[in-house]
């Protein structure tokens, strides 16, 4: 079982993580449990007390990091400042525990599972440019991801590309959505590979209502870019 970017939606979370259950051999989170959402802590503390594997994405290393070791827009900081002071020692601990990426070779398949194409792994910011990725080609990209499936989120949108067998899944955000359904990826692997979305309902009328009682800054452009809460 597969999901990313839950992004301070704990709703969401609690409810892929019942859905889950002990029904998978193995749970994998593509990363960004913060940002946006109003319960950052509360999202690093339920994955990890459910020992979900956890590949970090941005989000997670600018707190992990600190962001004044990014190049982040000057707009965003006072956002990232509300997030990061919900957080604390234990918070980086744990996050300090995970990497970037996870491979997995079985059955003649090579699966690797990142937040995002990765450019480097010894940079800081190990990522590519949403802009470079979209403004490559396909065979650079299919190099760059170098593997037969390549499962990671980032772009919040979920999609399936297939090139001369080789797979592109971007598993989409499981946080940041707009109706009562969110969503996770699951994955069935045999001498074939099989590839479903499973769609669930939470409890979005209580994150809205954490939404509508919250003032931290950006709240009204996250509400409605992220949420779609007008």
């Amino acid at each position: 079982a597969l999901f990313s970017d839950i992004h301070g939606n704990l709703e969401a979370l609690e409810a892929i993580i019942a859905d889950i259950g002990n029904n998978y051999d193995d749970v994998i989170f593509l990363g960004d449990a913060i940002g946006l959402g109003p319960n950052p802590k509360e999202c690093i503390n339920l994955l990890h007390k459910h020992n979900i594997r956890w590949i970090l994405g941005n989000h997670d290393l600018y707190y992990l990091y600190g962001v004044d070791k990014f190049n982040i827009e000057e707009e965003k900081l006072p956002h990232y400042a509300w997030v990061h002071s919900m957080l604390d020692g234990n918070d980086r601990e744990i996050l300090s525990k995970y990497d970037i990426s996870y491979e997995l070779n079985i059955n003649n398949h090579k699966l690797l599972f990142s937040h995002y194409f990765i450019e480097n792994k010894d940079y800081l910011y190990p990522f590519y440019s949403i802009g470079y990725i979209k403004n490559s080609t396909i065979s650079n990209i299919l190099k760059i991801s170098n593997c037969d499936y390549f499962f990671y989120g980032h772009e919040h949108n979920p999609s399936i590309y297939k090139f001369n067998d080789k797979y592109l899944v971007d598993v989409g955000s499981s946080g940041c959505v707009k109706t009562d359904k969110t969503f996770y990826t699951i994955v069935e692997i045999d001498d074939e590979i099989n590839i479903k979305r499973k769609e669930i309902t939470y409890d979005r009328a209580k994150l809205i209502n954490k939404l509508n009682n919250s003032t931290y800054d950006s709240i009204e452009i996250i509400k409605k870019d992220f949420f779609g809460i007008e």
